[in-house]
């Protein structure tokens, strides 16, 4: 395609979007809007005047006390703001192609010549407009934390843009869910359960460079502490050191949440279309450059903090920076777990892209069909891991020991051991969201559900073996200390994942005869 050709069709799609438009307009008809825009309003001023009186004292107060107050007052604000974007956002577009696909119109609307991502993109247009018409909303509450001296207009400005983009990825992630849903609540239930998710892992990663900064008493901080929108008041302002350059850390999350939204909008796009489109090649090898450069930069952020606690306990601790790396790098493996099912389950009831077509084909890497999906998951652990070593090289020239590596390989075979389960639910299951339901509750079980229990026994870290050791994640906070350990109980997961694998593949050569067409 012509350079010309190509700008005027990405024009077309992103200016004057039919789809956009006519939404838009949906949207807007109406008493309704009013009345949402009038309670917004009302829950806003309300929260404002409920915390100002109760914080006003007819006494006298020193300065800095009354500047604390005025900005906890505004970083209230933003935390409302925050649960009102996480809340609104998804809602908009959770029910945008499922409620088409509901009344039939699918078909008509690609009976003209319009493409996936000129549909998506106008959906997702006219949610984030809609979005940005509720922060502009709230400008006068959050003027007056400017004009009572709580926050400074360039605070504020940076704040917004960060939800706005928050707001941005949320919509993204909804209408991912619209388009694989076959029902409005199914699309609502999982686009809230992974914006919730999301939240829970971003604000973990925030959390802790927001202690590093207040440690080093610095604007200074991982770019993480952007991810979450409820930390947009402290993220303001700060900048993460990338060699020796000093990047604001509103540009790396721009750039984070624009990349990561287009890798969700084709995936949607990529569950549209056939197997082997070029939206599935795209999405899978930009799935894999993003992923990369994603965790390039957490390693960086992660040379940070480890110099932010050198500078805190002194200069004889280099040891430090592999640890935590090795920490976040496992995280970074768990959050990959959320794709699995897209990645692994099949069913012979639905479209041919999403049969079985084989257990492991590397040829079908970027098709995007189930023999592809293992292969796929090694290729993003191999990329991650190596992008994971060269940021922290570029930081501190020091080599990854051998206990970095063999977190690398807990990460292939807990992946391995996710992706079996997915065979296995899809062999015993008869259709496709069965089986990616019974996936996603299987990860639970496995990953989240034995937590409780096993807190309640004890001995989280100790010298000899624990109950802790058994825990499919508990590299994720103890393969430093107990690299042995992690190696066991790799071998004993890959053991499980091949024996589940055997389970799945036997179950499926026995139903394969009565499911072969006549």
């Amino acid at each position: 395609m012509a350079p010309g050709a190509w700008i005027r069709d990405n024009l077309r799609v992103y200016v004057g979007n039919a789809a956009a438009v006519r939404d838009f307009r949906t949207q807007l008809r109406g008493n309704r809007p009013a009345w949402i825009w009038t309670l917004y309003l009302l829950v806003l001023i309300g929260f404002a005047l409920l915390f100002y009186s109760s914080n006003v004292e007819t006494g006298r107060i020193s300065i800095s006390e009354a500047q604390r107050r005025l900005q906890l007052y505004y970083q209230s604000t933003t935390y409302l703001l925050a649960f009102l974007i996480s809340t609104i956002a998804p809602a908009l577009t959770a029910s945008a192609i499922v409620s088409e696909r509901q009344r039939h119109s699918l078909d008509l609307i690609f009976s003209a010549p319009v493409s996936p991502k000129y549909l998506l993109v106008g959906k997702l247009i006219s949610s984030y407009r809609y979005v940005w018409m509720l922060l502009v909303l709230s400008l006068p509450v959050t003027a007056s934390c400017v004009v009572l001296g709580g926050a400074t207009w360039s605070d504020v400005l940076q704040a917004y843009a960060l939800l706005s983009l928050h707001g941005l990825l949320f919509t993204a992630i909804a209408l991912l869910f619209s388009t694989v849903s076959a029902s409005v609540v199914s699309a609502f239930i999982w686009s809230y359960l992974t914006v919730l998710i999301y939240l829970g892992i971003v604000s973990g990663f925030g959390s802790a460079s927001m202690g590093l900064m207040y440690l080093h008493r610095t604007t200074e901080a991982p770019f993480s502490i952007g991810l979450s929108p409820f930390l947009v008041a402290r993220a303001a302002g700060t900048y993460m050191e990338i060699g020796t350059y000093h990047v604001p850390n509103l540009v790396l999350v721009a750039l984070y949440t624009l990349f990561l939204c287009r890798l969700v909008l084709l995936g949607a796009a990529s569950s549209m279309s056939p197997a082997g489109s070029r939206e599935t090649l795209a999405l899978r090898i930009q799935g894999l450059i993003g992923y990369g450069f994603a965790s390039f930069l957490f390693a960086c952020a992660t040379v940070g903090t480890f110099n932010a606690v050198r500078g805190a306990f002194g200069s004889g601790r280099s040891s430090l920076v592999w640890p935590i790396l090795g920490t976040s790098f496992a995280g970074w493996i768990v959050f990959v777990g959320l794709i699995v099912p897209f990645l692994t389950c099949y069913s012979r009831s639905a479209e041919s892209k999403f049969q079985l077509d084989g257990t492991f084909n590397f040829r079908r890497l970027f098709r995007g069909t189930p023999s592809g999906g293992l292969p796929y998951l090694f290729a993003l652990v191999t990329v991650s891991g190596l992008a994971a070593m060269l940021g922290a090289l570029f930081g501190t020239g020091d080599f990854p020991p051998v206990r970095f590596f063999i977190i690398l390989l807990w990460g292939f075979v807990l992946l391995f051991g996710a992706w079996s389960i997915g065979r296995l639910t899809s062999a015993v299951s008869k259709n496709l969201r069965t089986a990616r339901t019974l996936h996603y509750g299987g990860l639970v079980i496995m990953w989240l559900l034995p937590l409780p229990f096993l807190a309640a026994t004890g001995a989280f870290f100790g010298t000899g073996p624990t109950v802790w050791d058994a825990y499919p994640l508990s590299p994720v906070w103890q393969w430093s200390t107990h690299p042995m350990r992690t190696l066991a109980l790799t071998l004993f997961m890959g053991i499980t994942a091949l024996g589940i694998t055997y389970w799945a593949h036997t179950i499926e050569q026995q139903r394969a005869p009565a499911m072969r067409p006549s």
